[in-house]
């Protein structure tokens, strides 16, 4: 119980900073949370004249900045959510083996292996978060040609404008791949949720908590690898979906978990009895195959 709790704790502290990162990155830079367009950008056809205003050098500059001061929070959110990730896999591996039933159910296992999967990735994006940020600052900060806004023709790139152009490609690269913690947390979650539903020993109710995360998931996931369709919208609803999977939803799972198996732990014999079966199955498929030596000697 009290490592579920912890778990849902670094969960819900990283959606909170991650969340509050990404408001200072996107809405102080005019991308996210800001709805509205930048003053005097006021045609019918905002596209072009909002691309040119967005690339001039002092409003990349702004949006640097940001970043920067977004850094800090987000680093540590992905810290906490690694954390969360890492101390939820015991009780996770706990109820995967209840359920699995004594080897009766193959999908259980599924579970465990999708928060493993999801705990190493989740540290992959975390030192990559780490590295960029970094660079970035040490490049946007040393660099005489990003220091100070250049003067350009029209048409010209500037220093500025070819380093922000290689950060969204650079983005770009790992978007799809830091998005599938919500695919495997659907994974999870969903074969946890179906294997409740037809479980006697752990109540429903989670199995509907489950199934509420798995839709949420795949809405984060759709969220998060469109950006370069809508930028805005999804910045802004990655945010809100993120912050009601991670730091409500995700968080109440793992406290259902944790009571779950306080409950069956203090109930003297659901999980025993599990084991046992576990136990006896492996011993008669033991004899099986010395009987079988046996009866080729």
């Amino acid at each position: 119980m009290a490592q579920s709790g912890c778990a849902a704790l670094f969960f819900a502290v990283g959606a909170v900073l991650s969340g509050v990162g990404r408001g200072i990155e996107n809405g102080g830079g005019g991308i996210g949370l800001m709805l509205g367009f930048p003053p005097n950008v006021t045609t019918t056809n905002h596209t072009r004249p909002f691309l040119a205003h967005a690339m001039k050098d002092e409003h990349i500059r702004h949006r640097w900045d940001m970043r920067q001061k977004a850094a800090g929070p987000k680093i540590v959110g992905e810290l906490f959510a690694a954390l969360g990730w890492f101390l939820a896999i015991p009780p996770v591996s706990c109820i995967a083996e209840i359920l699995h039933d004594g080897g009766v159910r193959s999908a259980a296992p599924t579970i465990t292996y999708a928060f493993v999967a999801a705990s190493v990735l989740t540290m992959v994006q975390l030192t990559s978060l780490a590295g960029t940020a970094q660079t970035a600052e040490w490049m946007s900060s040393t660099w005489p040609l990003l220091r100070a806004p250049s003067v350009n023709e029209e048409g010209e790139l500037t220093a500025a404008q070819v380093f922000e152009i290689s950060y969204f490609l650079s983005q770009s690269r790992t978007l799809w791949l830091f998005a599938m913690d919500d695919i495997l947390l659907a994974f999870g979650v969903g074969a946890a949720s179906c294997l409740i539903y037809t479980s006697s020993q752990v109540n429903r109710a989670l199995g509907h908590l489950g199934v509420a995360i798995v839709l949420l998931c795949w809405i984060d996931f759709s969220f998060e690898v469109s950006r370069f369709v809508d930028w805005r919208l999804s910045s802004n609803a990655v945010v809100i979906t993120s912050l009601f999977l991670d730091a409500v939803l995700l968080p109440a799972w793992l406290i259902g978990i944790g009571l779950t198996l306080r409950r069956i732990t203090n109930s003297g014999g659901a999980y025993t009895a599990t084991v046992e079966r576990a136990a006896t199955a492996a011993t008669t498929h033991v004899e099986m195959e010395e009987g079988g030596n046996g009866i080729k000697a």
